[in-house]
């Protein structure tokens, strides 16, 4: 992947159903570009979409987009703030997470977590 210019994605499909709930998780600031693909998701199709982040990223650039995607779309988002590490934190049921290439690298050294995880949508910033 490091290879592309552009931006990549895999698709990892663990029984994914194109009608269920989309997760996206951000970990830091440098994953604020997946919140564009949620927006975009979000303008195009009446999905719900859960948006879960990390304590350290809760008073940032992010928050900020994440509130005001909040107001545009009130009845079609649900945030979580995670108390805990990813790992060891109650996630949403979903059927299909969408992360950035960096966070899913990180993850998958928990070999047990990662199997358990719903399908995948791991996406690389070009900018990276």
């Amino acid at each position: 992947m490091a290879h592309v210019p552009g931006v990549v994605a895999i698709f990892v499909n663990r029984n994914y159903r194109e009608e269920g709930e989309l997760f996206f998780y951000i970990r830091e600031e440098a994953d604020i570009f997946l919140l564009s693909y949620a927006e975009m998701i979000l303008e195009n199709h009446a999905l719900k979409l859960n948006i879960c982040y990390e304590s350290i990223v809760a008073n940032s650039t992010v928050s900020q987009e994440m509130s005001r995607m909040n107001r545009s779309f009130p009845q079609h988002i649900r945030l979580h703030r995670l108390k805990k590490s990813f790992e060891n934190s109650p996630l949403p049921e979903a059927d299909l997470l969408i992360l950035t290439y960096e966070t899913c690298r990180e993850i998958a050294v928990n070999q047990s977590f990662f199997c358990s995880l719903p399908s995948l949508l791991v996406i690389r910033n070009k900018n990276v």
